[in-house]
């Protein structure tokens, strides 16, 4: 047990370990508990997907689709009238809205930027297939990230969680040490998958829950209290642990 892993498994399990020349190899846990010096147990892995590379996904280029859909999961929903939303304001994140709009004019995509901070995508900009997809993700609580694209090769993997990251994340940098990089949401499922989605890139996270359901915060318009709990997905560094 550490701060970084607490395992229990039988005396005869064989762990994965891994020598700081970066061989590694397997151990009886006992042989391990009996002597530990040396060995690490890596904490990420080297993911590789049994899935095909697509050029593109539901006709768009799939760099781009993965992109638009990290800052449709964060930000986005879908109004009863098909008209697809991405929330941004433009006062506050001029870059982030700057990205948004060159991302959906990359893709070819029918939109306006609302007074009611939002990007506004017209219904006919996707397909019939694309747009139930995209009303299926949910609403905030309730968001999650389609199975398949989480089988997806690494390299749109990161793509979709750079953009995730730059709407629901955070980067706080520290002087002489490593940035400190969460992810915030209400939904529990949503919060696995990102941590599935470090893991998959070949970093790794925790999860804990920030404020509990009931937790009342002050507002411009009142004070109200959170109708569920907010976790915190932490992205940590470190690679493996002795």
């Amino acid at each position: 047990k550490g701060k970084s892993a607490d395992l229990m498994v039988s005396k005869d399990h064989q762990m994965f370990l891994e020598r700081k020349s970066g061989f590694t190899s397997f151990k009886p846990a006992i042989k391990v508990h009996e002597s530990f010096s040396g060995d690490y147990i890596p904490l990420v892995s080297n993911y590789e997907s049994s899935y095909y590379y697509p050029d593109s996904i539901h006709g768009f280029n799939s760099n781009l689709w993965m992109k638009f859909l990290g800052w449709f999961v964060s930000e986005g929903f879908v109004y009863g009238s098909g008209t697809v939303s991405i929330c941004q304001d433009i006062n506050a994140n001029p870059k982030k809205c700057g990205e948004i709009g060159e991302l959906l004019l990359e893709m070819g995509l029918d939109f306006s930027y609302s007074s009611n901070k939002q990007f506004l995508i017209t219904k006919s900009s996707f397909s019939i297939e694309c747009l139930e997809e995209l009303k299926s993700l949910g609403d905030a609580p309730n968001k999650f990230i389609p199975r398949q694209y989480l089988d997806l090769p690494v390299s749109l993997l990161e793509e979709l969680f750079k953009t995730m990251m730059s709407g629901d994340g955070s980067i706080m940098e520290r002087v002489g040490k490593t940035a400190i990089v969460s992810y915030y949401t209400s939904s529990i499922k949503l919060a696995d998958q990102v941590q599935e989605l470090a893991q998959k890139i070949g970093k790794r996270a925790t999860i804990s829950v920030m404020h509990e359901k009931g937790t009342e915060f002050q507002f411009s318009n009142g004070r109200y209290a959170i109708a569920q709990d907010v976790m915190i997905v932490r992205i940590l560094n470190k690679k493996r642990v002795q």
